[in-house]
């Protein structure tokens, strides 16, 4: 199951707080209005052949100050062969957290025990077993009112080792801010002058690479495509930034830096001009030799 074509997804379930979900410390999903959330989202673009470390940064709804006893997350680590339906797929190993409860085992409880599981025989614990599933480690949120819960899953797969990975750490600056306030205005001064032909392929690169190894297709599916039909749609036009008021994130341990509106949507976003209707588009940085570069 980890060989050939291995698609991995993060299974998610989450009510009752606000909840961010990483897979190697880079964001699968993160809700920041307290929205419940169940659904499987890919990861191939953040998995490694390796450790993997899988995390749920759990947080109170508003002005709480503690979780509410009926907080509730859960992220399952699932795989299956690409190209099958999402009913082949098998779970390698959850991570589940219940608030309300006296004991860090019964909030636990649910996740998957620590140990070895076969990836030849549906993850089933063995102890010649090829995956090795870590313990559970609980820490509070820098703010003190949340928790982190976090657990190694390793396991070797053909997933190559990402550009990201071997960057420049970025630091967590009012100078990191501004810098990346620049590359998202170029983009969508850009964007917004609708003369895009041409232009969006070499910012996307590497994006456009990485994303067709990650997902088994081709640099033409993974190029910019969308974006270059939203900007010649007339139907849409560019929303504003707001970039005083953006959500700054460092993610990757260090590594990657992106900006969100602050309902956690991408910062890059088109309205459609008579209904309610947007499309957004996530774009994510890393830093090397001093460029920034669209990795994700």
């Amino acid at each position: 199951m980890l060989t050939g074509k291995p698609y991995f997804m993060v299974g998610i379930k989450a009510s009752g707080c606000l909840y961010d979900i990483r897979i190697n410390d880079v964001t699968v999903t993160e809700e920041i209005r307290g929205l419940p959330m169940s659904a499987d989202l890919p990861a191939n673009h953040f998995m490694l052949s390796g450790k993997n470390l899988l995390s749920i940064h759990l947080r109170p709804i508003g002005e709480e100050t503690e979780l509410a006893p009926s907080a509730e997350v859960s992220a399952s680590l699932l795989v299956r062969q690409s190209g099958t339906p999402r009913e082949s797929n098998q779970t390698i190993a959850i991570l589940r957290y219940q608030a309300g409860r006296e004991e860090l085992e019964d909030r636990i409880a649910g996740s998957t025990p620590t140990g070895k599981k076969d990836s030849t025989n549906g993850f089933l614990s063995s102890d010649t077993g090829d995956v090795n599933v870590d313990s559970i480690e609980s820490l509070p949120t820098p703010d003190g009112k949340g928790v982190i819960i976090r657990r190694e899953i390793e396991l070797t797969t053909s997933i190559p080792r990402w550009a990201w990975l071997d960057s420049d750490e970025i630091p967590e600056t009012d100078e990191t801010k501004k810098e990346l306030s620049l590359q998202y205005q170029k983009i969508w001064d850009l964007l917004k002058s609708g003369n895009v032909q041409g232009k969006l392929p070499p910012l996307f690169a590497e994006r456009t690479k990485e994303l067709a190894t990650a997902f088994y297709t081709s640099e033409k599916e993974m190029a910019p495509n969308g974006l270059e039909s939203i900007v010649a749609d007339q139907e849409y036009e560019i929303a504003d930034m707001y970039l005083d008021h953006a959500l700054f994130r460092i993610l990757g341990k260090g590594k990657l830096a992106r900006f969100l509106f602050w309902n956690g949507m991408p910062l890059i976003n088109f309205n459609h001009k008579t209904e309610e209707m947007s499309k957004n588009f996530e774009i994510m940085f890393r830093k090397s030799g001093g460029d920034w570069i669209i990795t994700r």
